[in-house]
Order: C-alpha cells, then structure tokens, then sequence
C-alpha cells in the first residue's frame, strides 16, 4: 500500500470502515455484545460504541463509522441514471455534461451536509470514483435506458 486508503472489516451484515496509512499497523477492538445492542432491530441503543481503532487515523475511522450511510447515498448508480429516459436522446459530449452536472449537483449536496469536514472529503473522493465509472460504462447506462 503506498497511500493512505480505506479499509473496511465485515462482520455480518455490518461493514465498519477504517483509513489506514501506508505501512501501518492497526489495532481494532470490537464488542459484539454492544455491536448487537447498538443495532438492535427492538430497542437499539445508537450511542453505545463498539469498536475501538488505535492508527494514525483512527479519529477520522470513528467520523466514519458514524456516516457511512451518509456518504453512500451520495453514489450514483446505473440503475439510477438509467431510468432517465432522456438518456436515449443524448450524444457522447451531452452524455459526458449530464455526469458532470449530477457530479456538480452531488458535490453541492456533500457541502450542504452537516458531515465532518473529513467525512466530506471522502465523500467527494468516493463521487469522483462514481463518476469516473458512470463515464467509461456509459455503454450499460444507454442500454439500461433503452430498456425502460
């Protein structure tokens, strides 16, 4: 690893990211009686922590941990773009302006959030990774649009 990137540790059905730096070991600990009560389907407990992470990073892993829904849903996914009907219509220069205002549109959202400021970044970095795969798949984007 030559740079700093995020891992992440599944357990079930949780994912629990962490950012790690190059060379480095970490050191996680994790409660799974209180993973269990924290994401109880009755009566869960949310402000019960679970997991401790010591690394260079590991305040920004807790960040996180706490915003990982918030940061996906901000992801644009095939079957998202796909349904828009107008994408039929579209040349490759109006295609590649489209993902660029969704990208806009995203970026102005991340800002608007209320996230930590390194939870925003990542959220930036992880749209640009969208976008960067909305524009070399755009052949299934047509395709998924064609068929709706």
């Amino acid at each position: 690893q030559y740079s700093t990137a995020i891992a992440f540790l599944t357990i079930g059905r949780n994912r629990i990211p962490m950012i790690l730096a190059p060379g480095e070991n970490a050191e996680v600990w994790i409660d799974l009686t209180a993973m269990a009560l924290r994401k109880a389907r009755y009566h869960p407990q949310p402000d019960i922590s679970y997991i401790g992470i010591s690394s260079t990073y590991s305040d920004v892993s807790r960040q996180l941990m706490g915003n990982m829904n918030m940061i996906d849903q901000y992801d644009i996914s095939f079957y998202e773009i796909g349904r828009d009907p107008s994408l039929m219509d579209k040349s490759v220069e109006e295609y590649l302006l489209y993902a660029k205002k969704i990208y806009d549109d995203r970026v102005a959202q991340i800002e608007a959030s209320e996230m930590p400021a390194a939870v925003k970044q990542i959220a930036k970095e992880n749209l640009k990774g969208s976008v960067s795969y909305m524009v070399t798949g755009m052949p299934m984007a047509y395709d998924l649009s064609y068929r709706t």
